[in-house]
Parts: structure tokens; C-alpha cells; sequence
């Protein structure tokens, strides 16, 4: 794995303190144990054939396994032990992380936090791949091999530069309906994203159309195209939270119908939690829970 990383033995040598010469004999008695070329030897290093690669990702599943076992025994001492890592979409990033880090060095010392912002989709993947421990995600629905714990369910807003661009749609209690959201050009993810597939959906069934001007999978590129006046786009309020464009954008709930989305802490239901990993998730829950409950994320708790 460590030759795989650097794409180089001399590099993975120098990395694992092992003589370049020594490493290069353990990997070819590998390779003729297991019958197959792992790496490809060029000029200036080495990259994984597709079987170095399917063992590559055996091996993740071996080393975690073998972590998830020590972890699982530590649990018998007083305090959780150990590492978990987390993932958590971008645009509840900025309401989750910064509290839970506090909250974990508090009362949780001896657990190590590793966080991974990314896309509800790839947090999936991942927590399949046995490459996070726990993480967040949108929706409740049966997913194979992963565990949902619904949390909240939010409603979803029309974000607009300011909120002179919103003024001519919002009704009298500052709202805009999902008719009127259907007017307006947006700048939202392409079709494979969650959030997209979510907003396609509520608009079809309710005989509507949208105009998608631009189609982008950054979310910060979508939040700088509306912040000039490229567009409109629908999130999260709680996407807005320490925004780092200032003025940050302004934002009116949709309505009529709304649009919402559960947000679910998902587990890889084939792994054994250690204690690490349910000391955490509790964390994780009491922070969404105080956050649902503020002016910062209007959500409601399930």
C-alpha cells in the first residue's frame, strides 16, 4: 500500500525504513505467491496493475479489520480509544465540524476525529468501501449495505445574490413558491448529484419545469456564480452559515409545495462499531440536535 501511495519503492523505502533492495525482493515473493504482476516497473517508479489495484483494496479492508479488532477490545477500558472517521457533505460542513471537534477533545481525549467533507454520494461509497467509519447523508431510503439513522429533515431555499433579486417572487411572509422558483434561471449540480436528483423530482411531480442555466458539481463555485449575479440556486440553509462571501447570500424558504430532505447518520451495517465509533455518533447527534434547534439550521428533529 505505502509503494502504491508514493508510486515508487525508493520513496516507499525511505517512507517504511526498509532497504530499497529488501522491499523489491518482498514484493516479487508477493507477486509469486500470488501468481500476478502488482506494479508496472517504468523509468521513474512503479504504478499498480488492475490486480495491484484489487489488492490494494483488499488490503484497506485487512488493515481496518485489523484496527476495528484492537479497537473493539480497548472498549472494555473505561474511555473510548481509537480513531473514527467521518464524513459529512459540504453544506453542512460549516455548522457540524468546528463544535463536534470541540465537543470530541473535551470529552473524548483519547479518539483520534478524522473528517472528510464530500458529496453525500461519495460519503456513501465510502462508508461501503469500509474507508470511513460513520458519516452524514441525505435521505432514509434502503440503501445496501449501509445503515440510516434519520436525524432531521430541512426544508430546502432559494439562494439569490441579494435580497433585491429575490424581492419581486417572495410573498408577503419573505417565501417564494415552488412555482415561482421554477421562473428564475439556476446554477445547480449536475444529474448524478443527490441535491439535484431531489429538486428534478419535486419539480416533475408537481408539473413544473426549471431552467438550469449552469450545471457545476463545486459548491462553493455555485455560491461565487450567484454571488455575481449568474443565477439562482437552491441549498441548505445551513450552507450559508459562516459564509465566506460578504455580504453572504440571501435566501427565501420554498414553498407550496416546500422541498425536503432528511439527513441521516449512516453506518456500514457489516462492520462492528467500536466504542470510539458510538461514543462519537452520539456527539455527532447532540450537535445536529442543538444546531436543528437554532436560528442557524431551520430544521426539524426526527
Amino acid at each position: 500500500m505505502v509503494i502504491a501511495e508514493c508510486g515508487s519503492i525508493l520513496a516507499a523505502s525511505e517512507k517504511l525504513h526498509i532497504a530499497q533492495p529488501s522491499l523489491s525482493i518482498r514484493i516479487k515473493a508477493l507477486e509469486q505467491e500470488l501468481g500476478v504482476a502488482l506494479f508496472d516497473r517504468r523509468p521513474r517508479g512503479v504504478t499498480l496493475t488492475s490486480e495491484g489495484t484489487e489488492l490494494v483494496a483488499h488490503a484497506r479492508q485487512i488493515l481496518k479489520a485489523a484496527e476495528t479488532a484492537k479497537e473493539s477490545l480497548r472498549q472494555h477500558a473505561k474511555s473510548a480509544v481509537g480513531t473514527v472517521n467521518f464524513g459529512v457533505p459540504t453544506s453542512l460542513a460549516s455548522v457540524i465540524c468546528v463544535p463536534l471537534v470541540e465537543t470530541m477533545q473535551k470529552e473524548l481525549p483519547n479518539v483520534r476525529l478524522r473528517i472528510v467533507e464530500a458529496m453525500s454520494g461519495f460519503i456513501l461509497d465510502w462508508l461501503r468501501d469500509g474507508l470511513l467509519d460513520v458519516g452524514l447523508v441525505f435521505g432514509d431510503k434502503f440503501i445496501s449495505g449501509v445503515s440510516l439513522e434519520p436525524v432531521v429533515e430541512e426544508d430546502l431555499f432559494l439562494a439569490a445574490d441579494s435580497e433585491c433579486s429575490l424581492s419581486g417572487i417572495v410573498n408577503g411572509k419573505g417565501e417564494v413558491t415552488l412555482e415561482k422558483a421554477a421562473e428564475v434561471p439556476l446554477v445547480l449540480p449536475a444529474a448524478h448529484h443527490g441535491l439535484r436528483q431531489l429538486v428534478d423530482d419535486v419539480f416533475r411531480r408537481n408539473g413544473l419545469q426549471h431552467t438550469t442555466k449552469i450545471e457545476i458539481d463545486s459548491f462553493s463555485q455555485i455560491q461565487s456564480m450567484v454571488y455575481r449575479k449568474m443565477g439562482m440556486t437552491i441549498l441548505s440553509r445551513a450552507a450559508l452559515y459562516e459564509s465566506p462571501l460578504q455580504p453572504p447570500l440571501f435566501s427565501a424558504r420554498i414553498v407550496s409545495p416546500s422541498i425536503q430532505r432528511t439527513v441521516s447518520i449512516a453506518m456500514n451495517d457489516q462492520h462492528l462499531q467500536t466504542k470510539a465509533t458510538r461514543e462519537t455518533v452520539s456527539r455527532i447527534v447532540k450537535i445536529i440536535h442543538e444546531r436543528a434547534s437554532s436560528d442557524v439550521w431551520p430544521a426539524r428533529l426526527l
